[in-house]
């Protein structure tokens, strides 16, 4: 169960159903060189903390592609880019930039992307289409959940705006 209140599983799915046409395309296009892909969307509400397992973040994955035959575990490496993410703030690809943040066992792969605590993870394509998709996909849930709010705030009385209904 989602910890946001407005970043919840199904609008998670939705955000990943609306871009999902783009990403296909890029598939069947062969620009992306797979038809492989994971994807992992992190609870937003769930700070980093060293005792909180991670599984426990995870709101959405999705996968695409013949995942028994796939050439690598991409969804082990979508969680792990996933992970690197939550734990330090950043996107996968500006770890490079700041190695020293790098654990031992970590995913030294890009494919995140990360803004306002919505992290979003990407694996089975080049890193920097991994990247993009993961960045559609974070940007589809800022909109997404920037549009659920604004409708609930329309639909809610000032003073009223958070109490259960």
């Amino acid at each position: 169960m989602s910890e946001s209140f407005f970043l919840t599983e199904s609008l998670a799915k939705e955000a990943i159903r609306l871009t999902m046409p783009t990403i296909q395309a890029f598939m069947n296009e062969g620009i992306a060189v797979r038809h492989d892909l994971h994807i992992v969307i992190l609870d937003p509400a769930i700070p980093y903390s060293p005792i909180t397992d991670f599984t426990e973040t995870i709101l959405v994955e999705h996968s695409l592609g013949d995942v028994e035959n796939w050439q690598h575990d991409y969804a082990e490496i979508a969680c792990g880019k996933a992970a690197n993410s939550w734990r330090t703030g950043k996107e996968t690809h500006d770890l490079r930039s700041t190695p020293w943040l790098y654990r031992l066992a970590d995913v030294r792969f890009a494919g995140s992307s990360v803004r306002d605590n919505i992290i979003v993870a990407c694996s089975g394509v080049q890193g920097h289409f991994d990247r993009m998709f993961a960045g559609m996909i974070r940007e589809a849930c800022e909109g997404l959940c920037i549009d659920a709010y604004e409708r609930y705030m329309a639909s809610n009385p000032p003073g009223n705006v958070f109490s259960p209904q």
